[in-house]
């Protein structure tokens, strides 16, 4: 009996000390609508809906522009109009479980209409912009990144300037994302 009512007791103490653990590693962003929800002003402005808390900001602004949504495939679009931007934003998870984030977004018109991707990392509640260390050939003022949606192979166009905005000229090579990091492949 007192090794029956041990052996329960252990049992019991492994399951709580485990719970902790459970919870920390739930806490992080874990959707693309969570990452969009953290994202800084400074990577994406919403202008549309001023409201002091960024977060209900964002929510109005997904409740007037989302266009997709595709959460199994880490997948977001949202459109703008004149005083707002759009955006694209996929996550590519990495072997360790942690996610770069690929963001994309456009102006609706004036000096403001040129596409920009970055491709950020989250990490202990910190953004960094980790496009030049993790991109290949990383040129956003030359190069238009289209963000897949489905898959995990970016491809690249070369800006084409020529119709006065910024739209794909030809595609130079694909970003293929594999092991945790992207390769050119032509």
């Amino acid at each position: 009996m007192k090794k029956n009512l041990l052996s329960v007791s252990f049992v019991f103490i492994l399951i709580v000390s485990a719970i902790p653990v459970v919870s920390a590693q739930s806490k992080g962003p874990k959707t693309v609508r969570d990452f969009f929800m953290l994202l800084p002003g400074k990577v994406f402005s919403i202008e549309c809906c001023l409201h002091r808390n960024p977060r209900i900001a964002k929510e109005v602004y997904l409740k007037k522009y989302l266009e997709t949504e595709d959460t199994p495939n880490g997948y977001m679009k949202g459109g703008g109009d004149g005083a707002q931007d759009g955006f694209e934003m996929a996550l590519f998870k990495r072997p360790d479980g942690t996610y770069l984030i690929g963001f994309y977004t456009i102006g609706e018109g004036g000096v403001e209409d040129v596409p920009f991707a970055f491709f950020l990392q989250y990490k202990s509640g910190r953004w960094t912009d980790i496009s030049k260390t993790a991109v290949p050939g990383y040129d956003p003022l030359t190069k238009i990144y289209q963000l897949p949606r489905r898959e995990t192979t970016v491809e690249v166009f070369q800006k084409d300037e020529t119709a006065g905005d910024f739209n794909r000229g030809k595609e130079l090579y694909d970003l293929t994302w594999k092991n945790g990091k992207f390769t050119i492949k032509k």
